[in-house]
């Protein structure tokens, strides 16, 4: 990605990146010479440009047959089950067809050719929680490409609910990754009437040193490392063993610490932050990858109106309430050997008390008229609530006979392949 007269572009494979190895040699091997193969760029470039054309035609006229099928199947543009029918297609022609494009590379490219494909449809916007270049707001990127339309501005989650409620924003992707954000996203989710778990989101967690500076200080000479708060838990060894001299500052924001990091004061200063901060905020990176741990993942979801196909291979998530007295004379057992009956895999389960979610409550006007001490569980199960044989359904009509409250929170596919973002110069 690159930033271009104030807004986001990507960018091909550039051929110019070996250009100054390539202009001492003047020809290579085979007989080519830069000359012609330039040319032949130039002749790919023309086929590339004519097809995009002739897809993105094509996209609008599917765009048209949906709107003119009104509310019907697929009127709606997004559709996590066909992107990754298409991501997984073109992995596949990546293969039968081998070359120097990874897979990670082809998934990319197209990721943004089926943003823009979106976009031709009908433009739509995604709300995320937090600050831009943040973590969620990069997450939605990663997902959802650059054509389309990301809302942010340090929103917190009630707002980000309320957006997509309102219909003000189409979809909103918002973080499950710590316990305590995927309970308040459940319940939200099981007071309104209308809103879904769409898809899945996970995000590698990639941490970068970067620096205002164009000359690129020496990691021996910076004197103060700035940190914002969803970050700083995340890099303090690699920090402390890198750069035992720096003083590392915990900033309020991330915003603050862009603008701290930027200061010229004679001091060489750096921010620990995202890709896309460092590119919105023109920053350069001294070091990539400084995360403790290599592997990690943030888990999102993606909440909207909409509910995806079943693809076969996918998950339904529930809610029910028991009341502070059924949970402690075995109902809970025999609400779960209902799953046995249906022949339903329970994949997950968690609960919470009532008391322990209220200032969660207070927010959601739907809220369950429920005593404090009743209590919440939330499961993942196996199958799609459209699946031919009834399972999830059948499931959840036998649940709303024995549980003081039952919700549907969706059903969605199990794929959660990391959606990767990166930032090349």
């Amino acid at each position: 990605l690159s930033r271009k007269g104030g807004s986001m572009s990507t960018m091909g494979l550039v051929e110019g990146g070996n250009d100054h190895r390539c202009a001492t040699v003047g020809a290579v091997d085979g007989g080519d010479t830069l000359a012609s193969l330039r040319a032949r760029i130039d002749e790919i470039d023309r086929d590339l440009v004519r097809l995009l054309n002739e897809r993105f035609a094509v996209c609008e006229r599917i765009g048209a047959a949906k709107r003119a099928a009104g509310g019907a199947g697929d009127a709606v543009v997004y559709v996590p089950s066909r992107e990754k029918a298409v991501l997984d297609k073109v992995s596949r022609l990546n293969r039968q067809y081998p070359g120097p494009l990874s897979e990670p590379a082809v998934r990319s490219i197209f990721r943004e050719i089926m943003s823009y494909s979106i976009h031709l449809q009908r433009p739509i916007s995604i709300v995320y929680p937090g600050e831009s270049g943040g973590l969620a707001h990069q997450a939605a990127i990663a997902r959802f490409g650059t054509s389309l339309t990301c809302v942010g501005g340090d929103l917190d989650l009630r707002a980000v609910f309320d957006a997509v409620q309102r219909g003000h924003s189409q979809y909103g992707v918002v973080p499950v990754d710590r316990l305590s954000d995927m309970i308040s996203v459940m319940y939200r989710l099981a007071c309104s009437d209308d809103l879904m778990v769409y898809a899945e989101i996970a995000l590698p967690v990639a941490l970068h040193l970067c620096t205002a500076s164009a000359s690129r200080p020496a990691i021996a000479d910076i004197r103060r490392v700035f940190v914002p708060p969803e970050s700083a838990g995340r890099c303090r060894r690699w920090l402390a063993q890198t750069m035992p001299a720096a003083d590392v500052v915990e900033s309020r924001t991330l915003a603050d610490a862009m603008s701290e990091a930027a200061v010229d004061d004679g001091q060489e200063k750096v921010v620990v932050c995202t890709a896309l901060a460092a590119m919105l905020h023109r920053f350069n990176v001294i070091a990539d990858g400084i995360e403790d741990s290599g592997d990690a993942i943030d888990q999102f979801v993606i909440i909207g109106r909409d509910m995806d196909r079943a693809t076969g291979a996918d998950k339904s998530s529930i809610v029910f309430a028991l009341s502070g007295c059924a949970t402690s004379t075995g109902t809970l057992c025999d609400v779960l050997s209902l799953l046995k009956r249906h022949d339903v895999n329970l994949m997950s389960i968690t609960s919470r008390e009532v008391r322990h979610v209220a200032e969660v409550t207070r927010d959601c006007p739907g809220a369950p008229r429920l005593a404090p001490d009743d209590s919440f569980f939330f499961i993942d199960v196996d199958g799609h609530v459209s699946d031919a044989d009834a399972r999830i359904r059948s499931l959840i009509n036998d649940l709303r006979q024995r549980c003081a409250w039952v919700r549907l929170l969706g059903s969605r596919s199990k794929s959660t392949s990391p959606s990767s973002f990166a930032v090349r110069e």
